[in-house]
């Protein structure tokens, strides 16, 4: 698949300066708006991520809404590019913009539903450390007088964290034609990991950053994930969600370590997730190129014999070769594919009865 696919979307959104005067302004923090992946929403006037991947739902009535943003941080503009969809129709592509007018479908129903998912940004930009600039700063939704907002769907399935590095936020998923910016060939929706998700219709939380590892800092700032997984950025705590899976496919950015070095310090992170998710299955997957492989199976076997029988090694070996990848490295969107049809396969294999075992919203 080509990058001819990414084209701005100019037929839902329309412009800037699109709210009127006598718009009805409803905040992020509206219990209308259900939320997926981490977000920092300790401002009710804001809702702030930096992970690929995470995005929110609601519902609205009449003819368009407006979604708000600040853009103040895109000083190299090249603001981040977000998937939209409206009443279940065509997935659409926008970049952020102060004032996102969305039109609704031609659904016939007073009522109408919206989706927005972040595909992706310029990974090179600070995105850890404020002020960040690979960021999106969510501000509410506007409506024209009179009309409401609705409750958006939740997910039915279970409660699914993904923590990894630039294969698992969808870096670089399209061939790279014509010297092309980072965030026109890379999305998160594209990933192994959304697309495995949606399986189940999962809550999902993305919680990537390209060029991370267990010893190995990631792109745009970001620390070493042990020093990050229990934060959503710095100065933000994790927030009280719980998952009730985990899955972790880290490794590939750690080669320079030894085995027993990289063992300990994933060890490390296994107890962290633990203890912060003391209910869920944890699936530990080998890296597809096989870094470190040795050192995650190790990590597995460790904690097991200490009695923590909820953590799994996932062999990955032989889902990918290098022809499902763009760059040697990061899966293709046909290699994300396969990945995820083979992770659907092993999350099938352990829950042979499905997920109605899980306590779910």
């Amino acid at each position: 698949m080509s990058c001819i696919r990414i084209v701005l979307l100019v037929f839902v959104v329309a412009g800037w300066g699109l709210a009127s005067q006598g718009d009805t302004l409803f905040l992020p923090s509206d219990d209308n708006v259900v939320y997926q992946g981490r977000w920092d929403r300790t401002q009710s006037e804001s809702a702030i991520t930096v992970y690929p991947g995470a995005g929110f739902r609601a519902g609205f009535t009449g003819n368009h809404c407006v979604l708000r943003f600040d853009t103040a941080p895109y000083s190299d503009n090249r603001p981040p590019q977000v998937w939209l969809q409206v009443d279940n129709g065509e997935w659409q592509v926008s970049v952020v913009q102060s004032e996102l007018r969305i039109l609704a479908g031609n659904s016939g129903s007073e009522e109408h539903s919206l989706e927005l998912i972040l595909k992706s940004y310029n990974v090179a930009r600070q995105r850890w450390t404020p002020p960040l600039e690979a960021v999106v700063i969510f501000q509410g939704i506007s409506l024209p007088e009179g009309e409401r907002l609705r409750p958006g769907r939740h997910p039915t399935g279970p409660r699914v964290e993904v923590l990894g590095d630039s294969i698992t936020e969808g870096l670089i998923v399209y061939p790279n034609q014509n010297n092309a910016n980072i965030e026109d060939i890379s999305d998160a929706r594209e990933s192994y990991a959304f697309r495995a998700a949606q399986e189940w219709d999962a809550d999902l939380r993305i919680t990537a950053f390209s060029g991370q590892g267990l010893l190995t800092g990631g792109n745009g700032g970001v620390p070493e994930v042990i020093n990050t997984f229990d934060w959503i950025y710095k100065g933000v705590p994790r927030d009280s969600w719980q998952a009730d899976w985990v899955l972790i496919n880290l490794g590939t950015n750690d080669a320079y370590s030894t085995s027993r070095t990289f063992q300990g310090f994933y060890e490390y992170l296994l107890k962290s997730v633990r203890a912060a998710y003391p209910q869920a299955l944890i699936f530990c997957l080998r890296p597809f190129n096989g870094t470190q492989s040795q050192g995650v199976e190790n990590a597995v076997h460790a904690m097991r014999g200490q009695g923590d029988s909820a953590i799994h090694y996932v062999d990955t070996t032989g889902w990918l070769n290098p022809s499902d990848t763009t760059d040697t490295i990061h899966p293709s969107v046909e290699g994300h594919t396969k990945a995820a049809e083979r992770l659907i396969e092993v999350l099938r294999d352990y829950h042979p009865t499905g997920i109605t075992d899980y306590c779910f919203y």
